[in-house]
């Protein structure tokens, strides 16, 4: 009797609405594509930023270009690494109880290295590519 009342007191201010039912491995996999496209964009820009950092004449490199060279490695080998169990973790199906944990184990995986993922882009970002003037000698 509550439940009937909350319910036409909700289509009274027009509370209620149709949502379509998504089943939860749609959604799963509309995810997984997302963070997959989010993934190819991100390398795409590192690959980037490693192109113009090597680009950068050797007279013209600042302190930081070893360390901005393995962050960007870093983060380029840890993208591939979360494409590769996104990718993965699309095609599962899992059926049992074993499967369902497989693809937890996966899933907690992957949102570990995108969020380190983050980090590092993070201090990339912060340290930046930057050229160096040399002082000219009179």
């Amino acid at each position: 009797m509550v439940e009937t009342r909350n319910k036409i007191a909700a289509e009274s201010f027009g509370l209620v609405h149709d949502i379509p039912f998504v089943p939860s491995k749609a959604y799963a996999t509309r995810k997984t594509i997302a963070q997959g496209a989010l993934d190819l964009a991100l390398l795409m820009a590192n690959a980037s930023q490693l192109k113009a950092l090597v680009d950068i004449p050797a007279n013209h490199r600042n302190d930081f270009y070893v360390g901005l060279l393995v962050l960007i490695g870093l983060s380029i080998a840890l993208q591939l690494a979360a494409g590769i169990i996104l990718l993965v973790l699309g095609m599962t199906n899992p059926k049992d109880e074993e499967g369902h944990k497989r693809t937890e184990c996966l899933n907690n995986s992957s949102v570990s290295i995108i969020l380190l993922i983050t980090v590092v882009n993070i201090f990339i970002s912060a340290i930046g590519i930057s050229y160096v003037e040399n002082e000219s000698t009179p």
